[in-house]
């Protein structure tokens, strides 16, 4: 596992920048959970606000794989085996199975005459649906 903030897709391709000129990191990291515990996030709540945004940095890195068939519109199944971990932290963090959390993002259910049909999604969709769900989290 890489420590590195530029390891995360959604912190690197922001234009925030990962490190601010004469701040101590470790100092901030105590100040803001003092802060927090001041307003009453005990220990274990912080621990799991901290699990959500630590899910939302790895589900930002899964990417799924277009390969079989190398179009946006084509359908997905898959992560690419390099961001499969990754899909797995994220749904270790959230509680969820990485299987369940892939068929969430890359089927949907439709509802047609009383039958349910399952429709995988094109890779655009997938991809839109993984930020959409981590931006849900998020907020």
């Amino acid at each position: 596992s890489n420590d590195s903030l530029e390891a995360y897709d959604y912190i690197s391709s922001s234009a925030a920048a990962s490190s601010i000129p004469n701040v101590n990191d470790c100092e901030e990291w105590a100040v803001t959970t003092s802060c927090m515990e001041s307003i009453g996030i005990d220990a274990a709540l912080q621990q799991d606000i901290f699990r959500l945004l630590a899910s939302i940095l790895h589900l930002g890195n899964v990417v799924f794989d277009n390969t079989a068939q190398p179009s946006e519109e084509d359908q997905v199944s898959a992560t690419t085996a390099e961001t499969a971990e990754s899909l797995r932290l994220a749904a270790a963090l959230l509680g969820f199975e990485a299987e369940d959390l892939l068929t969430c993002l890359t089927k949907q259910n439709m509802y047609v005459g009383g039958a349910t049909i399952i429709k995988l999604q094109s890779f655009a969709q997938a991809m839109e649906k993984k930020n959409s769900f981590a931006k849900t989290v998020y907020s």
